[in-house]
């Protein structure tokens, strides 16, 4: 990367996170509002994680928190454009992208499930050594669709791309700007340090802004493949 290019990507980063903290800034009660709405939808999942087996809080958490986190990336993209929304509009939204929200939340929850279940069998087999290529495997995915999944549902909220176009979009947006793909690997890193330090009560704080913040850098992303394409990501 040539020093202009450098210099072009630190620009755009800036002027990414100053949308960013600009929109948190001014749309914090309905912030509040989606957030306490997504922490009270992930206490099944918590339950389920306490009570049964965290793997099997993985599915349910998909089946709870999609359609949530869906809106909330909808809502975000609106308010980033400097639109007039209320809380009425992320329960609308929430209605709307329910399917999309569970389809795009599945996938990775389903690859996660099979990589905690192979890993669960190792340890209590070890002789099992065979278990070590599909863990392997397992685990590849796991790494790959968590960076897609930072771009997926911001994507389908903002193109017309759908299954597999739409995870392939996702993955060109991971390597588009590799400093807005780890900034966003670090923020959610961050999230999850506070939450284990200070408690699960810090969650109430963090969905909506890590939604507008997850938005805008996907936009900024997908306008980096366009650009690159000579072509529009839709």
């Amino acid at each position: 990367m040539n020093v202009r290019r450098l210099q072009e990507v630190e620009v755009v980063d800036a002027v990414g996170a100053l949308a960013v903290l600009r929109t948190i800034w001014h749309n914090l009660p309905l912030e509040l509002a989606i957030n306490v709405t997504i922490v009270l939808a992930a206490l099944p999942a918590a339950v389920v994680a306490v009570t049964v087996s965290p793997l099997v809080a993985v599915p349910v958490a998909a089946l709870c928190l999609g359609p949530l986190w869906m809106a909330a990336l909808a809502v975000s993209l609106d308010l980033l454009d400097e639109r007039a929304v209320a809380y009425g509009d992320f329960v609308r939204a929430v209605r709307q992208q329910a399917g999309r929200g569970w389809a795009l939340a599945f996938v990775p929850a389903a690859v996660w499930t099979a990589a905690g279940g192979t890993l669960i069998i190792l340890a209590n087999y070890p002789s099992e050594g065979w278990l070590v290529v599909p863990l392997s495997i397992d685990g590849a995915l796991v790494i790959l669709l968590g960076l897609a999944t930072l771009y997926t549902f911001p994507l389908a909220a903002l193109t017309s791309l759908r299954g597999r176009r739409l995870w392939v979009g996702a993955l060109d947006c991971v390597a588009a700007v590799p400093s807005i793909t780890l900034s966003s690997v670090l923020v959610v890193i961050v999230i999850g340090a506070l939450t284990a330090m200070v408690g699960p009560g810090v969650l109430v704080a963090w969905p909506a802004p890590l939604a507008i913040y997850l938005a805008a850098m996907s936009r900024i992303s997908a306008d980096r493949v366009a650009t690159r394409r000579g072509t529009h990501i839709d």
